[in-house]
């Protein structure tokens, strides 16, 4: 049985949506669907006379999908997958400012940094709605909290 689970819709991207990328975060809209994927590096260590591979850990690395639906009122999400580094916040729960709180406060938490958004891709189809998806990779360090 999940123990303290979370209904994935009340998350939320918050992203830097300006031309110039130098602008405020603000939601992202028609959002449906949100991925993260952090690993960090692992560097073989190992010497001669060892009986075991040995490992160091390395650099971190996150990257993710977003996919919604598209907002005919804003060209911000176009905007967004131009590539440049944007600051970002994804919060698993946008409900109020105490559910966006980290983890340790009482809140549900939120990972945060700088992202390249990596171009939109839209689809369509007879008795669909016009939807988009985007790939993003970090372009500085990803904190969650």
């Amino acid at each position: 049985m999940a123990t303290n689970g979370i209904h994935g819709r009340f998350g939320a991207l918050y992203c830097d949506q300006s031309a110039a990328a130098n602008g405020s975060a603000a939601p992202l809209g028609n959002l449906s669907d949100w991925t993260i994927s952090g690993t960090r590096e692992q560097v073989t260590a190992t010497v001669l006379g060892e009986t075991n591979i040995t490992y160091l850990s390395g650099l971190q690395d996150f990257s993710g999908s977003l996919s919604g639906l598209i907002d005919t009122t804003t060209n911000g999400l176009f905007v967004t997958g131009d590539g440049v580094a944007r600051s970002f916040y994804l919060y698993i729960d946008n409900t109020d400012a105490s559910s966006r709180a980290p983890i340790a406060g009482g809140g549900k938490g939120y990972w945060y940094g700088k992202a390249l958004f990596n171009g939109v891709s839209t689809s369509a189809g007879v008795g669909d709605a016009v939807k988009w998806t985007m790939d993003w990779s970090a372009s500085g360090s990803i904190t969650k909290v």
